[in-house]
C-alpha cells in the first residue's frame, strides 16, 4: 500500500505472476480496507475510486530480460576484471633478468633462450655447437 503524496488517497500494488490472481488480491484487500477503516477511523467517506481490472493489453513489471541481460553482462565484467588485477596484483613471478637482480640482489650469470620446435636438431650434433643460419 501507498499513500499517494499531499491526498488522502491510498493505492494498492500488487504483483503476481497470473494478473488475475493480481486482480483479486488487489480488490479483496481494498474491500477489507474500506469495512475495517470504518471502525477502527470512525470515518463513513471511504470509497474505492477505481478497482483493479485485467486488460489485454497488459505487459508483465518483471522480470525485464534484457535488462537483466545487461546487468549481468556489467557485473560478469566487473567481476572479471577485478579478478584479473587481483591475480595480477598477488602475482610474485619473476619474468625477467632485470626482476631477478632487483629482487634477489645478485647478478644473472647466464639464461636459456627459447627454441622453436620448427628448428631440427640432428641427434648427433650437439645444441651448443649449432650453427646458424643466415
Amino acid at each position: 500500500m501507498e499513500i499517494a503524496e499531499s491526498s488522502q488517497l491510498l493505492n494498492i500494488m500488487v504483483m503476481d505472476a497470473d494478473p488475475a490472481v493480481a486482480v483479486g488480491i488487489a480488490n479483496k484487500t481494498a474491500e477489507i480496507f474500506e469495512a475495517e477503516i470504518i471502525e477502527l477511523m470512525n470515518v463513513d467517506n471511504v470509497s474505492i475510486l477505481s478497482p483493479a481490472v485485467v486488460t489485454e493489453s497488459q505487459a508483465p513489471v518483471s522480470p525485464n530480460p534484457p535488462l537483466n541481460i545487461l546487468l549481468s553482462a556489467i557485473v560478469g565484467l566487473l567481476i572479471g576484471m577485478a579478478m584479473a588485477m587481483i591475480l595480477r596484483y598477488l602475482d610474485t613471478t619473476l619474468r625477467s633478468e632485470e626482476d631477478v637482480q632487483n629482487v634477489l640482489g645478485i647478478p644473472v650469470l647466464g639464461a636459456i633462450s627459447p627454441m622453436n620446435e620448427e628448428e631440427d636438431i640432428p641427434a648427433n650434433e650437439p645444441i651448443a655447437f649449432k650453427r646458424r643460419e643466415a
